[in-house]
């Protein structure tokens, strides 16, 4: 089982000798994905990412701000505002800013991108986006549990306007040529994502 604190903690020891300080981010980011209106984007979603992260690593190439990225990327996650990667891209800022990691720019061009979901000319980017995206081709249970989870944060708003809301999205990703941007995802989990799609659409309509 992975451990996200020991995984973060190693990451910010690379750029930063303050233990306490060390600590104390990882303590805001465990508080963050705890939040009680948190369904889906929690650390269970994390730990997700990171399991297929390391099936990747091999091919990225900078495997610090994939990781700086995954661990900040909803760690201010509201329902209600349409703003949480640009807020979530600041606090990262603020937080790393004191230490020596010198990508912070880059890891915040990948937070920001994950709001649109749009093709990127960098790999690294892509595949940052393709692992977020990675529930929408998990087994049909999985993906089902998602589907729930997500209800569940958004259970302020009526069904109907859900629904509407929510069809739309998926028939966005439905009508790209490819949900996933690189060739490991789209060999492994692009079928399944389309599968699961089309499936909640029907049941949205």
């Amino acid at each position: 089982m992975l451990r996200l604190e020991d995984i973060f903690l190693g990451l910010m020891k690379r750029y930063c000798a303050d233990i306490s300080y060390n600590a104390q981010c990882w303590m805001e980011i465990e508080n963050k994905y705890t939040q009680p209106w948190r369904f889906y984007h929690t650390l269970d979603h994390l730990e997700t990412i990171l399991k297929e992260f390391e099936q990747v690593q091999p091919a990225v190439q900078k495997v610090d701000v994939l990781l700086f990225a995954i661990f900040y990327h909803d760690i201010v996650y509201n329902p209600l505002h349409s703003h949480n990667e640009q807020k979530s891209a600041r606090l990262f800022r603020k937080r790393i800013a004191p230490t020596h990691f010198s990508h912070i720019a880059k890891v915040i061009t990948l937070i920001k991108a994950s709001k649109t979901h749009g093709m990127s000319t960098d790999f690294d980017t892509n595949l940052f986006l393709d692992l977020d995206l990675l529930i929408l081709g998990s087994k049909r249970k999985a993906y089902l549990h998602y589907c729930e989870n997500i209800r569940k944060e958004y259970r302020m708003f009526p069904d109907f306007i859900f629904r509407q809301r929510r069809k739309k999205l998926l028939l966005r990703y439905l009508s790209l040529e490819s949900i996933y941007k690189t060739p490991y995802f789209i060999e492994r989990y692009e079928a399944q994502a389309r599968k699961n799609l089309r499936y909640s659409i029907r049941e949205l309509s």
